[in-house]
């Protein structure tokens, strides 16, 4: 017997959540690691309107970053998705 994914869920498309939730969640793409020598990682930070942060080489060049939730909003109670997609230097 199957058990029903979406009980206990309030939203407006049952149908949709569950083809959702049904969704193949395997990548196909291949796994890699790479080492970055004196490389840091740099939190997360709004700077010129644009979150910016991740991993760095020592010379401050963005190598990977991330995809995050914004912290909830008080006026709108939720955070948006965002993409650290830029590095900063640190003084």
């Amino acid at each position: 017997m199957t058990k029903d994914l979406t009980a206990g869920l309030y939203v407006q498309n049952v149908k949709a959540v569950k083809k959702k939730f049904l969704r193949k969640r395997l990548s196909d793409r291949t796994l890699e690691v790479k080492v970055i020598e004196n490389g840091m990682v740099l939190p997360a930070r709004i700077i010129d309107g644009m979150w910016k942060g991740g991993v760095c080489d020592k010379d401050f060049n963005f190598v990977a970053g991330n995809i995050r939730t914004e912290p909830p909003k008080k006026t709108t109670g939720g955070g948006q998705w965002c993409c650290v997609e830029y590095s900063y230097t640190v003084a």
